[in-house]
Order: C-alpha cells, then structure tokens, then sequence
C-alpha cells in the first residue's frame, strides 16, 4: 500500500470524485458496500 495526496471534487454522496496526480481527468471512487451491490 502506498499514500498519495489526491484533489478532492467532491465526497458528499457515496461515490467520491477526486482526481490522481498525473491524471488528467477526475475519477469516481465507489465504496465497496456500493460496489457490491452494483455487482449484484
């Protein structure tokens, strides 16, 4: 595991948008409970 500072756009709502370094577009970060259901 490694720690990184990301840019965060948003975490108001389960899935959070934050943005890497060396990225150049924002992503979209699902928790897993979330994801497990998306899953489902």
């Amino acid at each position: 595991m490694r720690t990184e500072t990301v840019e965060i756009y948003s975490d108001a709502t389960n899935a959070a948008v934050l943005r890497h370094p060396g990225r150049h577009f924002p992503g979209v970060l699902v928790q897993g409970d979330s994801l497990y259901s998306l899953c489902r």
